[in-house]
């Protein structure tokens, strides 16, 4: 009974105590540990000590709540939580464009972290022209799984499926244009009130080339030019929450 008073000292102690790191520290420090480990380990001597003294189905519970303590802790100290499609309903306004440059070619690579802040320029030259800015841009996700983005001169709307397997959202667009490119779909990255959607890069451009009234072919052609140098690259939106 000693060493189980002892565990848990311990791990609430990690927990609790006032530590004068950055938020990001912390959650790299819980992102290195096991934390599964130490709430097995935990919940095992739980188990174990309460055998002797209860029933099974009273350790199983007491088990349960020493893992359910535990990882809510955790998940208080890091910030993270479980991520589902009423994560994304309400309101998010657009800040910057969100871009991700590979290739095979490791010097393409490296020219690519390199080049970075040039490709963003020409990408935020042509989406300022076609309307997605700060102070205009946003998504708006409904709980009916519907959503809308209001552009300058237009407004788009569709309905949203969130893969939690993927952590990806395919927004499938009502258009009237014949289009080629109707759906899209994106990679999630959401902490807290922030939210990163990256798409396939040529799709999103073709995508947004098709439907804007404001789009300018001579830059659209001129970022089309730049990405064609890369294998892989994702273009997307950075969000915040309103």
């Amino acid at each position: 009974m000693k060493k189980l008073v002892l565990k848990i000292a311990v791990v609430c102690g990690l927990l609790t105590a006032p530590v004068y790191v950055s938020a990001a520290s912390l959650s790299d420090l819980f992102s290195s540990l096991d934390v599964n480990s130490v709430v097995s380990s935990v919940a095992s001597s739980v188990t174990s000590s309460s055998s002797s003294s209860s029933s099974d189905t009273s350790s199983d519970n007491t088990s349960a709540l020493v893992s359910t303590l535990v990882n809510t802790a955790v998940s208080a100290v890091t910030g993270t939580s479980t991520t589902s499609a009423s994560s994304f309903v309400g309101t998010w306004n657009y800040t910057n464009p969100a871009m991700e440059l590979s290739s095979d070619n490791t010097l393409t690579n490296i020219a690519a972290n390199l080049a970075t802040s040039s490709v963003e320029t020409k990408v935020q030259e042509y989406l300022t022209k076609i309307g997605i800015e700060e102070g205009i841009f946003n998504y708006v996700f409904n709980s009916d799984g519907t959503f809308s983005n209001a552009l300058k001169s237009m407004t788009l709307e569709g309905s949203y499926t969130y893969n939690a397997t993927d952590n990806t959202i395919t927004f499938a667009y009502k258009v009237k244009q014949a289009i080629t490119v109707t759906s899209l779909t994106a990679n999630v990255t959401l902490s807290g009130s922030n939210l990163s959607l990256l798409f396939d890069a040529d799709k999103l451009l073709e995508f947004l080339n098709s439907v804007s009234t404001l789009s300018d072919n001579s830059t659209y052609q001129s970022v089309m030019a730049v990405i064609a140098n890369y294998d892989s690259m994702k273009l997307g939106f950075d969000l915040t929450k309103q």
